[in-house]
């Protein structure tokens, strides 16, 4: 019983680092069954005889701008960060490895036009399979956004093996020390210790990062100051430097 639970836990942790990949073999299965269909060497199906598809093609049209519509209302109510990491650009922009926001855009127009080159040869099935893949991107786009919304701590944790894998590897160093720096100087007041430590390792972490890179202590130095000058003016009693 032991061993089954934790094969089950293992398959869920499979699905949920790989739902990308997966998602993405089971649209091209639905579009090969999709064309298999039209050449007729399966069965038929209703869609085969219809002459008249421009109803699916106005709910793909609608499908299509949703990922807009969902950027646009975000933008103005979700501004929330950590470590100067916005969260929902981490779920929508950074943690996808192929489905991120400005792709789903992409490939949602992509489907719409070959969608509507279909309709001219009367490939209504692959028409059919194009709108459940539309359906799927959006869905898993959905899923995101709640993950963002409402796993705060699960969020706030991913977005710290991020940002230490960032500092590891090196990469936009500057960037992200710059932005954390804007993040921490905003929140210092209200930070308790638990948090201001974390903060402080990754700032650690890029700042020491800077410094081997480029072999300028100047710009570290430049960093060091504008934190300290936040916590020293800060008036958080589990952050403040007596």
């Amino acid at each position: 019983m032991g061993k089954f639970k934790k094969l089950i836990e293992k398959s869920r942790q499979f699905v949920k680092n790989r739902i990308e990949e997966i998602i993405l073999v089971f649209s091209i299965i639905i579009l090969i069954i999709g064309l298999l269909l039209d050449l007729k060497c399966m069965i038929k199906t209703p869609l085969n005889n219809m002459e008249d598809m421009s109803w699916l093609l106005s709910i793909q049209t609608s499908i299509v701008v949703l990922p807009i519509a969902i950027v646009a209302l975000l933008s103005g109510i979700i501004s929330e960060s950590y470590m100067g990491v916005k969260k929902i650009a981490y779920y929508l922009h950074i943690k996808p490895r192929i489905f991120e926001q400005k792709r789903i855009i992409i490939m949602e127009f992509l489907l719409l036009i070959i969608s509507v080159c279909l309709n001219m040869c009367h490939f209504n099935n692959l028409i059919f399979s194009c709108l459940i893949i539309e359906l799927i991107i959006i869905l898993r786009n959905i899923f995101g956004i709640f993950e963002a919304y409402y796993g705060n701590i699960e969020v706030e944790n991913e977005i710290k093996e991020y940002l230490e894998k960032e500092a590891d590897l090196n990469k936009e160093c500057e960037s992200h020390i710059s932005t954390l720096i804007s993040d921490w100087v905003k929140i210092s007041s209200k930070q308790l210790f638990d948090e201001f430590e974390d903060y402080f390792k990754i700032f650690f972490k890029f700042n020491l990062a800077i410094m081997l890179k480029e072999k300028d202590t100047k710009k570290a130095n430049s960093n060091a100051e504008k934190v300290a000058k936040a916590l020293l003016t800060s008036n958080s009693n589990d952050c403040k430097c007596d």
